[in-house]
């Protein structure tokens, strides 16, 4: 870079690379809310999987804004194969009590969240671990009904293209 295309970013509010990763703030939680938003979302998904704070920082330094289903895409999906996979029954139960609670407390964006981008995403990808997932969605009525119709609606590859 030179001095004068960091001028113009500077002058233009834009971050860039590596300094516009340092200056980002993580999302935090709304007090006193009565439903949860996707940036209270973000910080209880972040307090429990902490390992993915400098992801978090990326993608906010790189668009400029925080893109939840670019993050919760890699991260959330990642994660939801990673427990699955280890099969610690805590840790399970601790990311099924995050996913449940967002989506019976949190607005529409978090709930689709929820649902498509990270147990929909889960279920169709390379590594679907599906069977200690339907496992876990038994204990949960509401994901569990959510992700059967999900699953209906996702069976056709031009859905699935659209909603994952």
């Amino acid at each position: 870079k030179n001095d004068f295309s960091d001028s113009v970013l500077e002058a233009l509010g834009a971050k860039s690379g590596a300094k516009g990763v340092q200056k980002v703030e993580m999302p935090s939680k709304k007090k006193n809310a009565d439903s949860i938003d996707i940036e209270s979302f973000a910080a209880r998904f972040l307090a429990v999987f902490p390992n993915h704070k400098d992801e978090y920082k990326q993608n906010v330094a790189k668009y400029g804004e925080f893109l939840y289903d670019d993050f919760f895409r890699k991260a959330g999906v990642q994660e939801l194969q990673n427990v699955l996979k280890e099969g610690n029954k805590r840790h399970i139960s601790k990311y099924f009590e995050l996913l449940n609670l967002a989506y019976t407390n949190g607005e529409q964006n978090v709930a689709a969240t929820v649902i498509y981008t990270i147990i929909c995403g889960t279920v169709f990808s390379d590594n679907p671990c599906e069977k200690e997932l339907e496992l876990q969605l038994q204990k949960y009525s509401y994901l569990n009904t959510a992700v059967r119709n999900a699953k209906m609606i996702l069976k056709t590859d031009k859905a699935k293209a659209k909603y994952l």
